[in-house]
């Protein structure tokens, strides 16, 4: 099948965005953001906690394909803090270029936006981030179910507790590698985590790489640590993804 003419995929993401606007009742894009790449089943994907932005100033370009009809990603066309983390991670981690890197869905545990979770609150007339991750769970748990990933790369340790919260069936655990940490202020703050997942919604174990927010942390050496582990942990998904190659889609 031809990617580029899968326009159920487009029809899905809009039935999605559609779902969450009835529910949540918002219906200006300023508040909320679902989509940073095309929802379509593959071995990998990255959650984050929630969109970054400003309520008060963020805007979507008129000509902005907000359901990626021509596999648009985030990590790839878009210029940001996280995005200039993240992009050379995948393709580094993973043996990758960016025609494959678009194959990876990328979204978040909470759709509402804040320029970060402590002004939550504040930019969504009070509501808190737990009742805001409660709204956006079943269209989240289509799109995992959709995605039907092996592994998920979280942004921000919070994101793996979110997720385990939601849809974990007990407690995380002990991770598989020794603690990495990383000197912040009276005590250390952890870089990286994996853990093995039993998921309600999944028949399968889910591999859990947790990073501490990428955007403050990546520049520390610790984080190479984690960079190095996911090379070799994540092998199988690599190569799964290069097997899969490119969408094909005329950009």
């Amino acid at each position: 099948m031809n990617d580029s003419t899968m326009d159920s995929g487009v029809d899905f993401m809009k039935e999605l965005d559609a779902e969450y606007r009835e529910r949540s009742g918002l219906r200006d894009r300023r508040f909320y953001s679902i989509f940073y790449s095309r929802i379509e089943p593959s071995p990998l994907m990255i959650l984050g906690i929630n969109p970054g932005g400003n309520t008060d100033t963020w805007s979507m370009s008129p000509d902005a394909d907000e359901f990626c009809s021509a596999w648009q990603h985030d990590y790839v066309d878009e210029r940001y803090e996280i995005q200039a983390v993240m992009q050379p991670l995948l393709r580094t981690v993973l043996g990758i270029d960016d025609a494959i890197l678009r194959r990876i869905p990328k979204t978040n545990m909470v759709f509402r936006r804040s320029p970060g979770v402590g002004r939550f609150g504040e930019q969504q007339e009070g509501m808190q981030i737990e009742h805001a991750l409660k709204e956006a769970a079943p269209t989240l748990e289509r799109i995992i179910r959709h995605v039907s990933p092996r592994a998920i790369i979280f942004e921000g340790l919070e994101a793996l507790a979110m997720f385990n919260r939601t849809f974990g069936t007990g407690p995380l655990g002990q991770s598989l590698v020794p603690p990495v940490t990383t000197p912040n202020g009276r005590y250390p703050a952890l870089i990286y985590a994996v853990h093995e997942l039993q998921s309600a919604i999944l028949p399968h174990l889910i591999i859990a790489c947790a990073l501490a927010h990428p955007s403050k942390y990546a520049h520390r050496a610790e984080f190479r640590t984690a960079e190095q582990d996911m090379t070799v942990r994540l092998a199988p998904i690599g190569a799964m993804l290069r097997e899969m190659g490119p969408p094909s889609v005329n950009r």
